[in-house]
């Protein structure tokens, strides 16, 4: 599916390029939000700032939830794939968020608790 740019999404565009990810997030979401035919690509470009920002379950999240939109299934996978590599390498480095075999994720509350992830979503 191809996508039309408008006014917003090149200065969405522009905000991820400057490295201004915070900036991206929140215009991409907006877009999401208010801008039906661009909500499937803006949505995916969420989960690319998140995924930018090490925030790899919300990037995951927010992938998913572009898929459910109808945005390319194949990009979809493949950006999911490597947001949960990294979740993954965060898990074995003895990070915070940890990637199960089940594809659930989870959080840990203490030294010995964890708990369902329940991150930013769409």
């Amino acid at each position: 599916m191809t996508y039309a740019m408008n006014d917003d999404l090149r200065a969405a565009a522009d905000d991820m390029v400057g490295g201004r990810l915070h900036e991206a997030l929140d215009a991409y979401a907006r877009i999401a939000a208010t801008q039906p035919e661009h909500a499937p690509i803006a949505t995916c470009q969420v989960g690319v700032a998140y995924f930018f920002l090490g925030m790899y379950p919300a990037a995951i999240k927010w992938y998913e939830r572009a898929a459910e939109l109808g945005y390319d299934p194949a990009e979809v996978a493949e950006n999911v794939a490597e947001a949960r590599e990294h979740l993954g390498r965060l898990g074995a480095r003895g990070g915070d968020i940890v990637l199960l075999e089940d594809g659930s994720l989870v959080v840990r509350t203490d030294e010995a608790t964890w708990a369902p992830y329940d991150g930013p979503a769409p």
